[in-house]
């Protein structure tokens, strides 16, 4: 009886913490100027499309470093059931995502495409993130994608 007792327990202490490794982390995900929309009416602000693997739910979003880009007045952050079709071939249904949109002191219209930030996001049940774009448009995958598959 004792043995079953404490066999139960590890098999408690095993699940929870388990179920606690699951994405119970910040993610980092650098964004370059080219990866962003930013439109002519709106100079000091950006949209940002990321690849959410597995998240849902609230988000937390901070920034790391803003080098390029200057100060942070504000950031919104909404997950997106499915994020718009880029044209490249995807199993079922379109995946899902985060819609971040900050907005700086500054304007940021006329930053290079290779201008960067880099954000810390919480999101439950993340794994992966990654920005949804057409040149990264899969996390970790070349910009070739041929035959449902990175090449």
């Amino acid at each position: 009886m004792k043995n079953l007792i404490l066999t139960l327990l590890a098999l408690i202490v095993f699940l929870i913490g388990s179920n606690r490794s699951l994405a119970q982390e910040v993610l980092t995900v650098k964004l370059t100027r080219g990866q962003v929309k930013v439109e002519k009416t709106k100079p000091n602000e950006l949209v940002a499309l990321l690849l959410s693997e597995g998240g849902t739910g609230g988000i937390i979003v901070t920034p790391e470093e803003s080098l390029s880009f200057g100060y942070i007045s504000s950031i919104y952050a909404k997950e997106k059931k499915e994020l718009p079709n880029l044209g490249y071939p995807t199993p079922g249904n379109m995946p899902s995502g985060i819609e971040l949109r900050v907005v700086f002191e500054t304007n940021i219209y006329d930053l290079p495409s290779d201008a960067w930030i880099t954000f810390n996001i919480y999101q439950w049940g993340a794994v992966g993130m990654c920005p949804y774009h057409r040149g990264s448009v899969i996390c970790g995958c070349s910009k070739e994608y041929l035959n449902n598959k990175c090449a």
